[in-house]
C-alpha cells in the first residue's frame, strides 16, 4: 500500500511568463466572515472520511470524542484510483449530507496531485456545495506536486487557475482552500512562493485575501522536509496564506540498508509511529500552526474498518475504529493543545518568539524578532526562483549526516531527516516577499545575496549564534516559547555513509541535555531520553509539569498490535531546596507506566518507565533570583456548530444492519451495477427473509418523502417499508440495470426513527442503493405539525425559541380553510418580543424571507440586525442593537414605505449591502416597496419580531443563489468563413430564484444560444423555473462574419436579488488549413550531394552540410526519388537544411516525413519548428551553424529501440530538453519507417512526435507541453546529426499541413482587404501582464488590445525591436 501512495512524477517543468487576463472574472464582492474561524484560540483538525476505509461517515463522526469533535473538521477523502472512488460526486453529495446532519464542519479532499475526481473547469459543484451545506468549509487539495499534464489531468497551470477561482468562490461564501505541499526540489516551481510568481491572479488573491489560504507542509516524499516547513511557514508569515498547517505522512519514513537491490528496507524497518509525533507538536507550538490534517495514511495511521458483530436481534452490523497509535498520539496530543498545556502562537508571535533570556528579561511582549528570513528575490527563469539556498539549514539544524552530499549530491534530496538536531535556531522562512506590517517585522536576507552574506556556512552560523545565544546543553532538541519547553530525542535514524553509501536504520541512540531554568527557582532539568523520546515541559515559579510520550507498537494484524516494552526516560532536578513532591497520571489507553523516583544530595532523579503518553507533575523551588515571572496563558474558545441543515437526508444502503442479504458491497466498482451513489449497495438475493435496517434522524415530526434508490434487474417485487412499526408497501418494478426510483410519504417523529427495508412476500434479486429523505415544507414555519392552544407555550414551536414575550400556535380559519399559524401573546418586559427561527440558518448572510401577516404587525430581524417591520399601512427598515437585558432596540430607521391593503405577505431580502422589501396580496406576484443600502450587517440570525399582540404564518426562507460553471472560455475558435467551429459552452443553475435569469453578450464579437446548432442572438431569457429542475446550457460561439484574429468579449448572468455573473471570453478566427508538401520526384538525380541540395531546400546559413537526390528503392520494394543525407561537419557534427517551401509564419501545424537507414548504427534527426529567422546560430552562438531557435522535435535510433525527444533551442551553445520517452521501435536497414511532429497553442504550446510502420497507423512518441509558449510561429528546419555516428539515411514525403499566417501563401491566409471597422484606441501590455505606458522601453513579444469602433477588442502578440 505504502508504494500505491508513493507514486508521483518527478519531472522537471520549465518556468513561464504569464499574461494577466485583462478582465476581472467576478465581481467583487463585501468581505464575508468566515463560515469556522481558524485561530489559536479555535484550532482546526482534519480527520479524514475516507474512501480508502469504505466508511460510514456517521460512524466515523461518533467515533471521535465529544470534546474534540466541535474542533474537527471532517474531510471526504477520495482516492486517486478509481478503484477506490470511480465517483467524487456520487460519494461526496452523499457523505456530505451525512456530515450536515450531524452539524459537523466539513470539506472535501477532491485531488491527489494531478488527479481530481471533479473538474478543473467546471465550476459549479465548487460553489454549488457552499450554497446547498451549511458545515461545509472548502476544498483539500492533496501532494499538489505530481501527476500533472498527463493523460486526463491538467497543467499545473491549469490548476493554479483552479485555485484563483476557488479562491473567489471561498471569498463569496467565508470559506477556505487548503494546498498541502510536498516536494521542494523536483516541484520547487509548484511551491508557495510559485503561487505568488506563475499566476497574477492568485497572486492578487492571496495578496488582497489570504485569510482564505492554508498552507499545509506534508511528508510524503522522502526528502526536503525543512524546505517545506520553511516554504509554508514563510506562506504564512510573509502574508499570502491565512493559516498554517502540517499534514504528517508516515510515507517520508525513508530506513534504507544502502542496497538499491533491497526493496523492502522500509517493511523490515517500518515507520516508528512515535517519530511522527514529534514535528507535530513541535511546529503547533513554536512556528504557530493552528491546522494539523491526518495524519496519513488514514488507512493504516488513523482509522480502518474491523470485523462485524452482530445485534440481538440477528442483524450483522459493519465497524470502524480507531488505530491504537492514533488513540495513543494523535488524540492525546490535540487534547494537550485543548487543555492549554501547548499554546498555540499568534502571527506576530511566531516572527517575534523569544530566543534569548536576555531578550526575556527586557521582555517587551513577546521578546526578540525572530530576525531572519529568505526572501526569494530570483527572477531567472530557472528554478532558483523557487529553492531555497543549498545550505540555508547546514550548520544550524539540519544533522550534519542529513547533508553530506553522499547519496545524490543534491542538498535538498539529502534531507532524510525531518527531526531537527538543534532547537537553539528558529525555523528559517523562505518568503515570496513581506506583504503586511507584521511581515515586515522580519529581517530578510535575499537569495540574490546570499552567497556574498554567507559565503561559508560558519559565517552564518557565527551570526546567527550571536542572536540566538545557547539556552541549553548537550544533544536533545530543546527550544521555548515563554516557559513552555519543546524537548525531544532527535535521532530518527541510526544514520552512517561508509564508502560512499549512506545507509538508515531505526535508532537506537539515547540524547541528553540539561536545561537551566527561566521561571522555576531551582537550578535546572536534565533529560535523558531513550531513543523517539518527547516531553512538553511547562515551568513555573514553584512547580514543573512534563508531557511525556513516546509511543510504539507492531501489528500483527488489522485488529491486533503489540505494544513495545516499556522505555525508560530518566528526568533529573537540580537546585530544589526541599524534596519536591511528585504526582502522576497515565494517559490514553496503553500498558501501565511506571514512575520511580530519588532524592539524593539535592537532587530529584525520577526514572520513567512507560510506553505511551504520560503526565508528571513536579512541585520544586529553589533559591534562584530574578527569574521570569510573566507568561501568556492558554485560551481555547469552543467553535460554534454548523447551522441546522433542512435539506434532502441520505443514507447509504452498504451502511444498515443487515442479515440474510447476498452480500453487502461497501465497495462495488469490481460488482457491477454503476452509477450507485456512496460507494456501494446491498444486494439483497432471494431470501425471503432478507432484510436491511437503520436509524434516520429528522428535526422535527410530520410528513416526509421516502425514496429508495433500487435496481431490480430481471423482475417487479413488492418490498415492505417499515417506518416505526407502520407498514408501507413498495412496488420495485423490473428495471434491467438502470438504477430507478420508488417514493413513498410516511409519517416522521422528531429525533430518531426506525426503519426496516425487506420483501412483502416472494423474494426476486433486488440491489438496493440508498435511502433518501425530503420534505416539501423543509425551510417553511406553517405550524401545521405543532399542536394548537389557546395560550402561550413553552416552547412556541417546534425550533422556535421565544426569547422575549409569549407566544403559541393557534387555530385559525381563513377563506374557508382551517390551518395553524403562531400567535403572540405579550411582547414581554423588553418592549419588543423576539423569537429566534431555529431552523434558519444562524450564520445566513444573502437570503431572503417571507411571511404572511395575518393580524396585527410583525417584523423579521435578519443578520441579526436589520429589521423588516409592518406598522399598520407603513412598512420600514431599521439598524437595531441588543440591549444589556437582552432586549431588542430600534437604532436608525434607513427608510420606510406604504403597502397596499390586502398586501398581507411580505417580503425581505438581503444581498451584499442591499435590502429590499416587497409586498404581495397573494403571495406568489411582489411589487418593491422599498430599495436601500447599508452594510452595517453582514452575517447573523434571524428572529420574528413583534411590539404587540399579533398573529403570522408561513415564514420562509428562501436561499437564493445561482451558479455559472465557467468564469472564462478561451477555446472558442473557427476557421475563417465561419466554418470548423469550436463552440464553447457553460452552465447555470439556481436555487429559490425570485426572478427570471437574463443573459447578454458584452461586444459584438461573440453570439448566444440554449442551442448549440441555432438561435444565436445576443440576449437570452431564462426562466426561473426552468433552473429549478435543473441546469441550463449556455452555448457561446464567435459570430461567422469575423475576420482573422482574437477576440474578447463578456457574457453576463443576472437576476434580479443577486450579484451579476461575468464569464470572459477569448475566441480566435484562424486561416484555412493549408498544406504543400517534397517528394523530390521532379529534382534531377545525382550520385553525390549538391548544393542546394533540392528544389526549395536549402542548407541552413553557414552550415555546410552536404545531402543531394537519389533513386532508392526500400525494403517493401518502394521506389522513389528521395533525399541522400551524406555528412554534417558543422559544430556538434549537425546538419540543418531549410525547408523553404514551408512558410516562415507557421503557427499550428505538423510536419510528415518517411526515414530509411541504410547501415547499422546510431541516428539522430528530425525537424525544427516554428524557428526564429532572426535567431540562428553560428560559429559563435546557437547550437550548430544555421539552427534557428524553435521547437526542436527529434528522433534518435540506436538499435533496438528509438528515443523520442523534444527540446528548445536558443542562442546557447546546448540545447534544453523538455522530455524524452523510449519505445521498442528498431530502424531496420531499407525499412521504411513515417515519423510526424506537431506543435499547437500560444501560451501552453503543445508538442508531440508520432510514428507508424505502415504511414497509416500512428503511435504517440513523446507528447509534452511549454507553458511559456516562447516561439508562437516561425520557419522549419530538418536538422540531424546531434554528434550521431552515422549519416547514412535518407527521407521523402515531407509533408507541411497547418496554419500559416504569410501573407504570400495564397490559401488560407489573411485577408489584405482593408476592413470598415476602425480602432477607437490601443493599450499595451508585457508578457507578464504589467502595462506598458507612453514613453516605457519596451521590446521583445508585447501584446497590444485594440478596441474597435464595434465595441470588440482584438488581442494580438507582436514583436517591438
Amino acid at each position: 500500500m505504502r508504494k500505491m501512495f508513493l507514486k508521483c512524477k518527478r519531472a522537471w517543468l520549465s518556468a513561464m511568463a504569464f499574461v494577466v487576463m485583462f478582465v476581472v472574472s467576478m465581481e467583487v464582492l463585501a468581505d464575508v466572515p468566515l463560515r469556522r474561524p481558524i485561530s489559536p484560540e479555535r484550532p482546526l483538525w482534519i480527520v479524514h472520511i475516507d474512501t480508502w476505509n469504505t466508511p460510514d461517515p456517521e460512524r466515523i463522526i461518533e467515533m471521535v470524542p465529544e470534546d474534540i469533535r466541535p474542533y474537527v473538521v471532517f474531510s471526504l477523502s477520495l482516492s486517486a484510483t478509481d478503484a477506490t472512488c470511480h465517483d467524487g460526486f456520487a460519494v461526496c453529495d452523499s457523505w456530505l449530507k451525512a456530515c450536515a446532519q450531524k452539524r459537523v464542519w466539513s470539506m472535501v479532499q477532491c485531488a491527489s496531485g494531478g488527479h481530481s475526481r471533479f473538474s478543473d473547469h467546471d465550476l459549479s459543484v465548487y460553489e454549488d456545495y457552499f450554497r446547498k451545506y451549511p458545515n461545509f468549509i472548502g476544498w483539500n487539495f492533496a501532494e499538489q506536486f505530481w501527476g500533472f499534464g498527463e493523460e486526463g489531468t491538467p497543467s499545473f497551470l491549469e490548476r493554479l487557475s483552479l485555485f484563483g477561482d476557488i479562491l473567489k468562490i471561498c471569498h463569496r461564501y467565508g470559506g477556505y482552500l487548503v494546498v498541502s505541499f510536498t516536494q521542494a526540489y523536483y516541484s520547487a516551481d509548484m511551491m508557495p512562493i510559485a503561487y505568488m510568481k506563475r499566476n497574477p491572479e492568485v497572486n492578487r488573491l492571496l495578496t488582497e485575501h489570504p485569510e482564505h489560504f492554508i498552507c499545509c507542509e506534508k511528508y510524503t516524499m522522502q526528502n526536503g522536509f525543512f524546505d517545506i516547513e520553511s516554504n509554508c511557514l514563510g506562506a504564512w508569515l510573509g502574508g499570502y496564506a491565512g493559516q498554517y498547517g502540517i499534514r504528517f505522512d508516515a510515507c517520508g519514513w525513508s530506513t534504507d540498508d544502502g542496497n538499491p537491490a533491497t526493496e523492502d528496507d522500509q517493511e523490515r524497518e517500518p515507520f516508528v509511529k512515535a517519530s511522527g509525533a514529534m514535528p507535530i507538536m513541535e511546529h503547533v507550538m513554536l512556528t504557530g500552526q493552528t491546522v494539523i490534517d491526518g495524519p496519513e495514511t488514514i488507512p493504516v495511521e488513523v482509522s480502518r474498518e474491523i470485523s462485524t458483530t452482530t445485534t440481538a436481534d440477528g442483524y450483522t452490523r459493519r465497524r470502524w475504529g480507531w488505530y491504537p497509535h492514533f488513540v495513543n498520539i494523535n488524540i492525546d496530543e490535540f487534547r494537550k493543545i485543548l487543555d492549554g498545556t501547548v499554546r498555540i502562537l499568534t502571527r506576530r508571535e511566531g516572527i517575534d518568539r523569544t530566543k534569548s533570556r536576555q531578550a526575556q528579561a527586557a521582555k517587551t511582549s513577546q521578546g526578540s524578532r525572530t530576525k531572519i528570513c529568505i526572501r526569494n528575490d530570483k527572477s531567472t527563469g530557472t528554478f532558483d526562483d523557487y529553492l531555497t539556498p543549498a545550505t540555508l539549514f547546514d550548520g544550524l539544524y539540519r544533522p550534519e549526516c542529513d547533508r553530506d552530499g553522499a547519496t545524490y549530491g543534491n542538498s535538498w534530496l539529502e534531507n532524510k531527516w525531518w527531526l531537527k538536531s538543534s532547537g537553539r535556531y528558529p525555523t528559517i522562512p523562505q518568503v515570496y516577499d513581506l506583504l503586511d506590517e507584521e511581515a515586515q517585522r522580519l529581517q530578510v536576507v535575499n537569495v540574490s545575496e546570499y552567497d556574498q552574506r554567507w559565503p561559508k556556512v560558519e559565517d552564518k552560523v557565527n551570526e546567527l549564534n550571536r542572536l540566538f545565544p545557547e539556552e541549553y546543553t548537550g544533544d536533545i532538541y530543546a527550544a521555548h516559547a515563554e516557559n513552555t519547553w519543546m524537548t525531544y530525542n532527535p535521532y530518527q535514524y541510526q544514520d552512517k555513509t561508509v564508502n560512499g553509501v549512506r545507509s538508515r536504520h531505526i535508532s537506537t541512540q539515547r540524547a541528553k541535555g540539561n536545561i537551566p531554568f527561566l521561571y522555576n527557582t531551582a537550578e535546572s532539568i536534565s533529560l535523558d531520553f531513550s531513543p523517539y523520546a518527547m516531553a512538553v515541559m511547562k515551568e513555573f515559579t514553584d512547580s514543573v509539569m512534563l508531557y511525556m510520550t513516546n509511543y510504539r507498537n507492531s501489528k500483527v494484524s488489522n485488529e491486533v498490535f503489540i505494544e513495545d516494552d516499556n522505555a525508560t526516560d530518566t528526568i533529573r532536578i537540580y537546585g530544589a531546596s526541599t524534596q519536591p513532591v511528585i504526582t502522576w497520571k497515565d494517559r490514553a489507553d496503553h500498558r501501565e507506566s511506571e514512575v520511580k523516583q530519588e532524592w539524593k544530595d539535592g537532587v530529584l532523579t525520577l526514572t520513567v518507565s512507560h510506553n505511551g503518553p504520560v503526565e508528571l507533575g513536579i512541585k520544586c523551588s529553589g533559591n534562584a533570583t530574578e527569574r521570569l515571572t510573566e507568561w501568556t496563558p492558554a485560551r481555547i474558545e469552543v467553535p460554534e456548530a454548523p447551522s441546522v441543515y433542512t435539506g434532502t437526508l441520505q443514507y447509504e444502503a452498504e451502511n444498515f444492519d443487515y442479515k440474510d442479504i447476498a452480500a453487502c458491497r461497501g465497495n462495488a466498482y469490481y460488482n457491477g451495477h454503476r452509477g450507485y451513489q456512496g460507494q456501494g449497495f446491498v444486494e439483497f438475493g432471494t431470501n425471503k427473509s432478507a432484510a436491511i435496517r437503520d436509524t434516520v434522524t429528522v428535526l422535527r415530526k410530520g410528513t416526509y418523502t421516502m425514496t429508495v434508490r433500487y435496481q431490480a434487474p430481471t423482475s417487479g417485487v413488492t418490498m415492505q417499508l417499515l417506518v416505526n412499526g407502520r407498514r408501507y408497501p413498495l412496488t420495485f418494478r423490473k428495471t434491467g440495470e438502470v438504477w430507478t426510483e420508488v417514493a413513498k410519504d410516511v409519517e416522521l417523529e422528531e429525533g430518531e426513527n426506525a426503519v426496516i427495508l425487506k420483501f412483502a412476500t416472494t423474494a426476486s434479486p433486488v440491489f438496493v442503493d440508498c435511502i433518501k429523505i425530503d420534505r416539501t415544507d423543509a425551510q417553511v414555519y406553517n405550524f401545521e405539525d405543532d399542536e394548537a392552544a389557546t395560550t402561550a407555550t413553552d416552547p412556541a414551536a417546534t425550533m422556535l425559541t421565544v426569547k422575549d414575550g409569549e407566544a403559541g400556535v393557534v387555530a385559525i380559519e381563513s377563506d374557508g380553510t382551517k390551518n395553524h399559524a403562531l400567535h403572540a401573546y405579550t411582547a414581554g418586559l423588553a418592549g419588543m418580543g423576539q423569537a429566534i427561527l431555529d431552523m434558519f440558518p444562524r450564520d445566513a448572510t444573502d437570503y431572503s424571507v417571507s411571511w404572511k401577516q395575518i393580524d396585527g404587525d410583525a417584523g423579521i430581524l435578519m443578520r441579526g440586525g436589520y429589521l423588516f417591520k409592518t406598522d399598520g399601512l407603513k412598512v420600514s427598515v431599521s439598524t437595531t442593537e441588543t440591549k444589556e437585558d437582552g432586549g431588542l432596540a430600534i437604532v436608525n430607521t434607513l427608510g420606510e414605505g406604504d403597502r397596499a391593503e390586502g398586501m398581507d405577505w411580505l417580503r425581505a431580502t438581503l444581498q451584499g449591502d442591499k435590502l429590499y422589501l416587497d409586498g404581495s396580496t397573494d403571495g406568489v406576484v411582489w411589487e418593491n416597496l422599498l430599495v436601500l443600502e447599508d452594510a452595517t450587517f453582514t452575517v447573523g440570525d434571524t428572529r420574528l419580531c413583534w411590539d404587540a399582540v399579533m398573529t403570522v404564518d408561513d415564514i420562509t426562507l428562501y436561499r437564493s443563489g445561482m451558479t455559472v460553471s465557467q468564469t472564462d472560455l478561451e477555446e472558442i475558435s473557427q476557421t475563417n468563413g465561419g466554418t470548423n467551429r469550436v463552440v464553447g459552452s457553460f452552465d447555470i443553475g439556481g436555487d429559490d430564484l425570485l426572478d427570471d435569469v437574463q443573459v447578454e453578450l458584452e461586444g459584438e464579437a461573440f453570439e448566444i444560444s440554449v442551442d448549440s446548432l441555432d438561435g444565436y442572438t445576443q440576449t437570452l431569457a431564462i426562466d426561473r423555473a426552468t433552473l429549478e429542475d435543473g441546469t441550463v446550457r449556455i452555448y457561446v460561439r464567435l459570430k461567422p462574419e469575423m475576420k482573422i484574429g482574437d477576440y474578447e468579449g463578456v457574457v453576463s448572468v443576472a437576476t434580479r436579488y443577486l450579484d451579476t455573473r461575468k464569464v470572459n471570453l477569448k475566441g480566435t478566427v484562424n486561416p484555412a488549413t493549408y498544406t504543400t508538401y517534397y517528394d523530390f520526384e521532379e529534382d534531377a538525380v545525382t550520385n553525390g550531394p549538391t548544393n542546394p541540395p533540392a528544389s526549395g531546400v536549402t542548407r541552413g546559413t553557414g552550415n555546410l552540410c552536404t545531402a543531394g537526390v537519389a533513386d532508392y528503392t526500400d525494403a517493401d520494394v518502394r521506389k522513389s526519388q528521395m533525399l541522400r543525407i551524406y555528412g554534417a561537419p558543422g559544430i556538434n557534427s549537425t546538419g540543418v537544411l531549410n525547408l523553404d517551401k514551408f512558410t516562415r509564419k507557421s503557427t499550428d501545424y505538423s510536419v510528415t516525413w518517411r526515414q530509411v537507414v541504410t547501415s547499422a548504427g546510431s541516428y539522430k534527426n528530425g525537424v525544427l519548428m516554428r524557428g526564429d529567422t532572426l535567431t540562428v546560430g553560428s560559429n559563435s552562438s546557437g547550437y550548430t551553424q544555421g539552427m534557428m531557435a524553435g521547437y526542436y522535435l527529434n528522433v534518435y535510433n540506436d538499435g533496438a529501440t528509438t528515443q523520442f525527444r523534444i527540446y528548445k533551442s536558443t542562442a546557447s551553445r546546448s540545447l534544453n530538453m523538455f522530455n524524452s520517452s523510449s519505445v521498442a521501435l528498431s530502424a531496420s536497414v531499407g525499412k521504411s519507417i513515417w515519423y510526424r511532429a506537431s506543435v499547437s497553442g500560444t501560451t501552453k504550446v503543445t508538442l508531440k512526435i508520432e510514428y507508424s510502420t505502415d504511414g497509416e497507423n500512428w503511435n504517440v512518441g513523446t507528447v509534452t507541453t511549454d507553458e511559456g509558449g516562447d516561439f508562437r510561429q516561425g520557419a522549419t528546419q530538418f536538422v540531424w546529426g546531434l554528434a550521431a555516428s552515422t549519416n547514412n539515411f535518407l527521407i521523402d514525403d515531407i509533408a507541411f499541413e497547418g496554419i500559416t499566417y504569410d501573407e504570400g501563401v495564397v490559401t488560407g491566409i489573411m485577408s489584405a482587404e482593408e476592413s470598415a471597422v476602425g480602432v477607437d484606441y490601443e493599450e499595451y501590455y508585457d508578457v507578464a501582464g504589467r502595462r506598458i505606458r507612453p514613453g516605457d522601453v519596451s521590446k521583445g513579444v508585447i501584446i497590444r488590445r485594440s478596441h474597435l469602433t464595434d465595441g470588440t477588442v482584438k488581442v494580438e502578440k507582436i514583436l517591438k525591436k
